[in-house]
């Protein structure tokens, strides 16, 4: 899709940690969207438990944009889950569904560069990155 500069966007992206590709869904705002393709993955993932959860981060390549009110779950969110997550708002008080939830991180919460967990489970997260941020939970 085409998506305008400058807007916010509520994005999610689930997966049930099978390697069919079925099973790795996209919504924005709220809605599925449409796939042209989907490849399989081939055999078993090899686990990365031992390694640190980046969120708009690949290698040496971060997100040029913002983020705020990320989120982890230990589930795949359903498709009414993920709807009422956003039709919540940004309060984590108001979710609909917080079950599973592991990690909640709102940028705009943050000393310096480490934003709180939210969620209970006391996972920081540390902002790290030129020229925007990318989050480090440094635990999964």
């Amino acid at each position: 899709g085409v998506y305008a500069l400058n807007d916010w966007y509520h994005v999610v992206a689930t997966w049930d940690r099978s390697t069919t590709a079925a099973n790795v869904h996209l919504y924005v705002n709220g809605a599925e969207l449409t796939y042209a393709t989907q490849t399989n993955g081939v055999g078993a993932y090899d686990s990365d438990a031992s390694q640190s959860l980046w969120i708009a981060r690949g290698g040496s390549i971060y997100f040029p944009g913002s983020l705020d009110e990320v989120r982890v779950y230990n589930r795949a969110l359903s498709g009414t889950d993920v709807y009422n997550l956003y039709k919540s708002g940004n309060v984590v008080r108001k979710m609909v569904s917080n079950q599973g939830l592991v990690g909640y991180w709102p940028l705009n919460e943050g000393v310096g560069n480490k934003a709180g967990d939210f969620s209970g489970n006391r996972f920081s997260a540390t902002l790290a990155g030129t020229p925007l941020p990318a989050w480090s939970t440094g635990k999964r």
